[in-house]
């Protein structure tokens, strides 16, 4: 389930986890794959690690989740300053219009 290139159909327990994906076709280009983990027929389960992506076992009926990578807006600076400014421009005009107020 998830981020696979092929859609695996007959795969059976006993093989690590890489093996899995290798028969599945590998990750696709949308696959967060250091988020990879496995669930497990008792309901328990467990999360890659660098160290120990290859050597994670599949028992049989147990489910390989591969999520989607996070999607995110790139960082623009010219952006940034000017909602910033636009920011610092209404604190300014909301504390003149109070201090305009409070004076008489």
């Amino acid at each position: 389930m998830g981020e696979y290139r092929y859609q695996p159909e007959h795969l059976f327990g006993g093989h690590k986890l890489n093996d899995y994906i290798e028969r599945a076709g590998g990750y696709n280009k949308d696959a967060a794959r250091f988020q990879t983990f496995i669930v497990y027929p008792d309901g328990t389960s467990k999360s890659n690690d660098l160290l120990q992506l290859s050597s994670l076992k599949v028992y049989d009926g147990s489910e390989i989740i591969i999520p989607n990578k996070v999607k995110t807006d790139k960082f623009l600076l010219t952006q940034y300053a000017s909602n910033l400014t636009e920011l610092w421009a209404d604190i300014t005009q909301a504390w003149l219009m109070i201090h305009l107020a409070l004076r008489n």
